[in-house]
This record gives C-alpha cells, structure tokens and sequence, in this order.
C-alpha cells in the first residue's frame, strides 16, 4: 500500500532533476592489525537525476561528481610510528562519480529517495605533511591505489527545492598495501552528510 501510494504520489515531480549538495565527510582507513583512524573533511557535488522509465514511475539514474576532501593530525606519540619523532598533519583528496539507481517516495514537497549504486574513486592527494617542511606522499610508492572502487548506500529526504541526505561509500578495492611498511592492506570508508539545492 506504501509503495502503491508513493507511485501516484510522486508523479508530480517524477522527471529529472539537478542538484547541487555539500556537507562534512568522515573517511575511515581500517589497517589489518591496527586501530581504524578517522580523518574528517567535507565535500561537495553535481548530480543529475534521469528518469529510468518515461515519467511513468519516480526511478532514477544518479550520475555525478564529487570532490572530497580529509584532514586529521599526526603525532609522533602513536607506537607504529615510533621511528618518526615529528608531528605533522595528513592530508586527502579524491574526485569520485558515483553511479546509483534511486526511488524516490512521498508528495511533491517532501519525499524519501533511498539510492544504491557504484562508486568510481580517483585519489589526487594523500600526503603526511611533518612540521619541519617534510613530507610523504602516499602515491610515491607502487603499494598505493590511484583507482578505487566501491560501492553507495543511502538515503535523501527531499524537502520543496531543498534536499538532506547520507551516504556509506565503502571502498571494495585497496587504499594501500604494506602502508608504513607495518600496516596491511589498507581499506578506506567515507561517510557524508549532505545539504544541497534541487534544480
């Protein structure tokens, strides 16, 4: 019955749509035998919205890009970085196209759009920067993927022209092997919070 009346109610607004969206972003690098570490950042979006079926139903396609960005301090006081006695600071950025396929419910000045979809990860920066002026760069090893693959998850509540959603992108690919030359098999997660503006 819900889904039923999330058809005819959605027929108001179900042609394609484009939005712009920004907010905070929390990525996650998980390592085989260490702690997780949690870098936190913000980024910002395009998406473009196209009906999957004519206007009969409210499925979508999403294609886009998103720029991300992370920061998170280092300190010298972590054990596994005890060959290494300067702080510094990390630094991240990648542009993504995320792919998804959405399903959007309710009336035409508020409705709930669950989405599932792909995500394809091009890394730009992944630098420890120490406070003497040097750094590492993470891609200056073969061990470090430019390319990542993964997957989005989530759900957006759209609100007249405005829009509020989440996503969980888990990368499926690695971040990193043998990162440190202590870690394993780094696997990176982000979590984004956005606002954005429907056109």
């Amino acid at each position: 019955m819900f889904l039923f009346g999330g058809l005819l109610c959605s027929q108001a607004f179900a042609s394609g749509y484009n939005r712009l969206y920004a907010g905070p972003s929390v990525m996650r690098l998980t390592h085989f035998d260490y702690d997780q570490d949690l870098y936190l950042g913000g980024h910002l979006g395009y998406q473009r919205g196209i009906n999957l079926t004519k206007d009969r139903i409210p499925l979508f396609l999403q294609l886009g890009a998103e720029a991300v960005y992370q920061t998170a301090e280092y300190s010298s006081d972590v054990p596994v970085f005890d060959l290494i006695f300067i702080d510094g600071r990390y630094h991240f950025m990648s542009v993504s196209i995320p792919v998804n396929v959405s399903y959007r419910l309710g009336k035409e000045n508020f409705s709930v759009e669950p989405f599932l979809g792909m995500n394809f990860r091009g890394n730009i920066i992944g630098k420890l920067k120490y406070e003497d002026g040097s750094e590492r760069d993470f891609f200056d090893s073969e061990d470090a993927n430019r390319f990542q693959f993964g997957m989005n998850v989530g759900v957006g509540f759209n609100i007249y022209k405005f829009y509020v959603g989440y996503k969980f992108t888990p990368d499926l690919t690695l971040y990193e092997s043998d990162f440190q030359f202590v870690y394993s098999d780094s696997k990176s997660s982000y979590h984004h919070f956005s606002l954005g503006f429907n056109f």
